[in-house]
């Protein structure tokens, strides 16, 4: 279908189907758009011919455009499709959310000139506000502070003490306990969209301008590490964008937390000169299913440019300023989205996906490991290492969640969370398990047990109100890998 692709991601173009909305239908109707076309073709035949448009469809068509113009590589073609946008003159009357795509489509321009010439024009048009050369030069100022480290006694580091690992369920109607929803986050187990007992926390709808999170409101010790593991999916057939594991500090709770911005943002990072990102964050992980988070920004500094299907790591900031580019994986092998499925995928299937992030005490930092599961039945790979948060880390730091859509759209669910504040990953593996009543389960450090779950069978006595010794697995078990088996 897409016969010449040469100045776009090499994906495949069923990915990137689009569900008609009416708007978009009428717009395609009108215009006698074909639909075969690439994504720059149909940015240029709309973008040249929004003036034709009835006034109630033009900003539609214009964001339409902006989806479109988000997969194109070429400088010059780039270009093109901006000026086509600045000259329907409507720079100035548009919502803030989508004057701030425009201007992340400008950063997207690799030919230096090209890319200073367009930002004058986006400025002289309305569309950015504030100079980004005076924006990107308070950035450089905040990035090059001194930053303090953490002091900590290694006395309490060396000293034996229990493992604490809280395995959580969201498959039922009820909101488990010390967790908070907020924004358009909601449990799907109600009997309307899954049977109660088979639901996920879905943070995002297949619907654009979302932002749902889900932070687990209880201090987590940061001093001997701490590891997160989930599931999530991706469905609605259509390229999401992604979303965020962060790290707030401890002292945040679920009334005063305040969340980044939508879109390219994945609520995290803040976007244009009126969305502020996470307030009193640590470091916010994205899987960036679409590549717009490692790109650099005017408030985004850093970054190896678009890179679709990877994993990111920024730091935190404060309102405009920080939020720096730490490390991230180049392009994974497998995709971290499900594009091509409606409905949530299946998870017995290779669609299923896995993660374990551990963070652990480095030189008085923090330092972030991410291992992944492409696939029910595949193996555990480690996708991204020893990317260090810089900063002073808090003593203690609360967990959460959070997804955005933009202009693209895509349900985004998590479940079968573990939380463990522990010593570094080699002393304890945690097993998720989807079907079993939220516990919390207590070793000590030194029993080094190499699997706990949270299943109530007869071999295995859980207590949750008292510390309890487990006996490692026998060498032949085969319920070391941090997957359950039915994972829906």
């Amino acid at each position: 279908m897409f016969d010449d692709f040469n100045n776009f991601d090499e994906l495949d173009n069923e990915q990137y189907e689009q569900q008609l909305e009416p708007e978009i239908e009428s717009i395609h109707q009108l215009l006698d758009i074909p639909e075969d076309l690439s994504p720059y073709d149909r940015a240029l035949i709309v973008s040249e011919s929004i003036g034709e448009l009835p006034a109630e469809l033009q900003m539609e068509a214009i964001a339409y455009v902006v989806e479109d113009a988000e997969l194109i590589k070429d400088s010059e073609n780039l270009t093109t499709i901006i000026r086509n946008i600045i000259k329907t003159g409507l720079g100035e009357d548009l919502e803030q959310w989508l004057k701030d795509d425009i201007e992340d489509l400008a950063y997207a321009i690799e030919d230096d000139a090209l890319f200073e010439t367009m930002v004058k024009e986006l400025e002289d048009a309305g569309i950015i506000t504030e100079p980004v050369g005076q924006a990107n030069e308070t950035i450089v100022q905040s990035v090059e502070k001194p930053k303090k480290k953490k002091s900590t006694s290694k006395e309490i580091i060396e000293e034996e003490h229990e493992i604490v690992s809280e395995s959580f369920s969201f498959s039922d109607a009820v909101v488990p306990e010390n967790w908070d929803l907020g924004g358009d986050a909601h449990l799907t187990g109600n009997n309307e969209i899954d049977p109660e007992g088979d639901g996920w926390l879905r943070l995002t709808e297949n619907k654009k301008q979302e932002l749902g999170y889900a932070l687990y409101d209880k201090e987590i010790e940061t001093q001997d590490g701490l590891k997160i593991e989930f599931d999530y999916a991706s469905s609605g057939k259509q390229p999401g964008l992604g979303f965020t594991v962060f790290l707030v500090d401890g002292q945040v709770d679920a009334d005063n937390l305040e969340i980044g911005a939508k879109g390219n943002a994945l609520g995290f990072a803040p976007k244009g000169k009126h969305q502020e990102g996470m307030k009193d964050a640590v470091v916010g992980v994205a899987f960036d299913f679409v590549g717009m988070f490692s790109r650099e920004t005017r408030n985004k500094p850093g970054g190896p440019g678009k890179t679709p299907d990877s994993v990111s790591v920024r730091s935190g900031g404060d309102g405009t300023e920080g939020y720096e580019y730490l490390g991230g994986t180049e392009r994974l092998k497998e995709d971290l989205d499900d594009g091509k499925s409606a409905e949530r995928p299946d998870q017995e299937s290779e669609s299923a996906r896995y993660v374990a992030m551990t963070f652990t005490p480095k030189d008085e930092l923090l330092s972030v490991k991410v291992d992944m599961k492409f696939g029910a039945d595949s193996e555990m790979e480690t996708v991204l290492s020893d990317v260090e948060i810089p900063g002073e880390i808090p003593d203690t730091v609360k967990v959460g969640f959070v997804s955005a859509t933009g202009g693209r759209k895509n349900i985004t669910e998590i479940d079968n969370v573990v939380v463990t504040e522990s010593l570094p990953e080699e002393d304890i593996v945690v097993a998720a398990a989807k079907d079993l009543p939220n516990e919390k389960v207590i070793v000590e450090a030194s029993e080094k047990t190499e699997n706990l779950t949270n299943k109530s069978n007869e071999d295995q006595q859980i207590s949750t109100d008292a510390s309890v010794s487990q006996e490692p697995q026998p060498a032949d078990s085969d319920k070391t890998q941090p997957v359950a088996d039915d994972l829906d």
